[in-house]
């Protein structure tokens, strides 16, 4: 796996992907557009669970509608 480039993973691969990349560096705000898009029931569970535990840190927040 290490020397496969990105482009050759599945979809839902590239998802978990970049949805743990984005938390490497601790930000202050994150933007996700269709965050279940490609990943099976236990993946969503699993991303709920982390958006979840940061919102709860006081980490994210929802952005409020409009």
């Amino acid at each position: 796996v290490g020397d496969q480039l990105i482009e050759s993973y599945s979809h839902g691969m590239r998802q978990k992907l970049s949805f743990a990349s984005c938390f490497l560096h601790g930000p202050k705000i994150v933007v996700v557009d269709e965050p279940w898009v490609g990943l099976d029931p236990k993946n969503i569970a699993d991303r709920a669970a982390t958006f979840n535990r940061f919102s709860g840190a006081g980490r994210l927040r929802p952005m409020p509608k409009r």
